[in-house]
């Protein structure tokens, strides 16, 4: 494939899957490939819950996270997990309203949990939220939902 044809698909395939496969009714899935009961948002705060696409309700209830494969995409499923159980990643938290104060929730390598600020740095690290005061600091200035295609695509905030 040339370098021409890849731009070309990169460019026209978000565009192709915005136009035909976004429908919140298609085949009972919201265009994120997720079961149309799964209705949370990144803007909807879950206190002492985590959204979990693939577990009832798409909440799992606090002190359990969502355990979700290694390397997730928009079509597979988490489901809840004790901490200590789930061998792939873990999101024990979705927004600071599951971290105690002066916490954040942070997403990082093996998944998400509280921790400060400072602990929050790096290439990969990402402050979840539902709304733009929480990521007022240095970690970001705007909420927004995760990168389109991801397996939280609408179901989590981003610090960016």
């Amino acid at each position: 494939m040339t370098r021409l044809s890849a731009k070309f698909l990169l460019v026209s395939l978000p565009l192709l899957t915005a136009t035909f496969g976004c429908s919140s009714d298609d085949d009972g899935l919201n265009g994120a490939g997720q079961p149309a009961a799964c209705d949370v948002t990144w803007r909807a705060s879950s206190p002492n819950q985590v959204v979990c696409p693939g577990a009832t309700d798409c909440l799992c209830p606090s002190p359990e996270g969502c355990c979700i494969p290694p390397s997730p995409s928009s079509s597979d499923r988490g489901s809840c997990s004790a901490v200590t159980s789930c061998s792939a990643l873990l999101f024990a938290c979705d927004g600071p309203e599951d971290c105690g104060a002066n916490q954040v929730c942070c997403a990082k390598g093996q998944g998400a949990q509280c921790g400060t600020e400072s602990d929050c740095f790096g290439v990969d690290a990402y402050v979840l939220c539902h709304e733009d005061a929480h990521c007022e600091s240095k970690l970001g200035t705007t909420c927004g939902p995760g990168d389109p295609g991801t397996f939280w695509d609408t179901h989590m905030g981003v610090c960016r």
